[in-house]
């Protein structure tokens, strides 16, 4: 990157684009791109990457009347501190779907998306409510610890509560479950209980040092908690035993940036964009 910002020929290079795309989805709106001391187009880190949300929607084929009129329905829809590039934007056939946390919705439409069927999950959260008159032990039908994982994952997205009781149930029967205290450290963060989240991150790791998943959460709650430079250290680990890891690399790109290591993270975002082909 030269001067202040990305130069056209920089991004069309980073997500293999021409020029004139490049300067054609500024024309469209999709970005709003500011001007260098000679008037030329100059892009931040966030337009790279909402840049390459637009690209990979229209490499799915979605409309590009669709994909502008999404982008600035999602624009109006976050607040004014979360950037659209905060989010992940998918192409479901020819809708723009917009997933951030257990939220999933069009923004062109507003309407809130659900991936899972109500009646069935909700046999799954009864099987976590407590009888309503003492049983007998029946250990043939009890879980074990890998079943406890796959009713946390199911109730994740609309129960999380639940998913983290399965989680702790898991582990009441394997503590060195390392998937199950992965899981329940991140629900646990996105509740707000860093401190408690942050036990069970270091707890996976120590039973499983080469847990790339936990290094890489790890690093995001280091994030949350304003300590970044251990949080870059926690992503390279997390590159360093998963090189394919797409988030990792995206993440410590987006750190390194805001941390003004400039070269690093364009080094870094080429080595992310390698892995998308």
């Amino acid at each position: 990157m030269t001067g202040v910002g990305y130069t056209v020929a920089e991004v069309a290079k980073i997500l293999d684009l021409t020029p004139a795309k490049v300067r054609g989805f500024v024309r469209q709106g999709l970005v709003t791109a500011q001007r260098g001391p000679r008037n030329e187009y100059r892009f931040s880190f966030q337009d790279l990457l909402l840049l390459r949300t637009a690209r990979g929607l229209f490499d799915n084929e979605v409309p590009r009347r669709r994909v502008r009129e999404a982008l600035e329905a999602l624009r109006q829809q976050l607040p004014e501190d979360r950037p659209v590039s905060a989010v992940q934007v998918f192409a479901e056939g020819e809708e723009v779907v917009v997933h951030d946390g257990d939220a999933k919705w069009a923004p062109a439409s507003g309407q809130v998306m659900f991936d899972f069927d109500v009646a069935d999950l909700e046999k799954k959260v009864e099987a976590l409510r407590p009888p309503t008159r003492p049983r007998p032990p029946d250990p043939d039908h009890d879980l074990d610890a890998d079943g406890w994982l796959e009713v946390g994952l199911e109730l994740e997205p609309t129960v999380p509560d639940k998913a983290r009781d399965a989680y702790r149930r898991a582990l009441e029967r394997d503590p060195r479950h390392v998937e199950a205290r992965v899981n329940l450290a991140r629900l646990l963060h996105d509740k707000g209980w860093w401190t408690e989240a942050a036990a069970h991150y270091d707890l996976a790791i120590a039973i499983d040092p080469s847990a790339a998943v936990a290094h890489f959460n790890r690093g995001v709650l280091l994030e949350d908690l304003e300590r970044n430079l251990e949080a870059v250290e926690a992503y390279r680990k997390a590159i360093t035993l998963d090189p394919k890891s797409k988030e990792a690399h995206l993440n410590l790109a987006r750190l390194l940036e805001r941390l003004g290591q400039k070269q690093e993270a364009l080094q870094t975002l080429a080595a992310f964009k390698r892995l998308q082909t």
